[in-house]
């Protein structure tokens, strides 16, 4: 049975290029370093950096 996982990286640099995100990707599968209960990972499906802003509210 094949599934798809999602993978969160908290606190990466503010300027992580695509080919470090790309590359971490392939040295998680080449070296099979995240186990799931479906087996090894096998493929890369997408990537994104999601940028979170914190604006106070004053009470």
């Amino acid at each position: 049975m094949r599934g798809i996982i999602s993978l969160s990286i908290k606190d990466i640099k503010e300027d992580v290029e695509d080919v470090a995100v790309v590359s971490l990707m392939d040295t998680i599968i080449d070296n099979n370093l995240i186990k799931t209960e479906n087996g090894d990972l096998v493929e890369k499906q997408a990537a994104q950096v999601v940028v979170k802003d914190t604006t106070e509210i004053e009470l």
